[in-house]
């Protein structure tokens, strides 16, 4: 597992760097990551999860909704970024899956998909440099 060798060389990751314009300094960039004490267990929470393109509005039947309860209960999720502004960033494991994917959170509390595996977000951070809501 890649986020576990992460924590096994690096006890989380905090980043953040200014730039001075008129002798002020403004934040420019933050990339962060919890250290292992840090990382939480995301309890008691019905994960909705977006559609892109789908109508919040859809129908479903009975049989839907039950398939989703159980699906529900597959689910587990760890906070790994407490510093994220304007939602939540979590390490997911879905259904039977031992590979955990990235989801992100917004204010909607709806559940976006980030990136397959915690390398890859790994890269798709660095590669953003950490940019205020990149």
């Amino acid at each position: 597992m890649d986020f576990k060798a992460f924590l096994q060389i690096s006890d989380g990751l905090s980043l953040n760097w200014k730039i001075k314009k008129n002798d002020q300094s403004i934040a420019l960039g933050c990339m962060h990551l919890n250290k292992l004490r840090d990382i939480k267990k995301i309890k008691g929470e019905h994960f909705r999860f977006s559609r892109i393109g789908a109508d919040d509005d859809e129908d479903s039947s009975d049989e839907d909704n039950d398939n989703e309860e159980e699906k529900q209960k597959d689910i587990h999720a760890f906070d790994i970024d407490s510093d994220v502004k304007d939602g939540r960033l979590a390490l997911m494991y879905r259904g039977t899956s031992s590979k955990p994917q990235i989801w992100f959170q917004d204010l909607s509390c709806k559940w976006f998909f980030i990136a397959n595996t915690f390398t890859d977000y790994f890269r798709l951070m660095i590669m953003h440099l950490g940019i205020p809501n990149w």
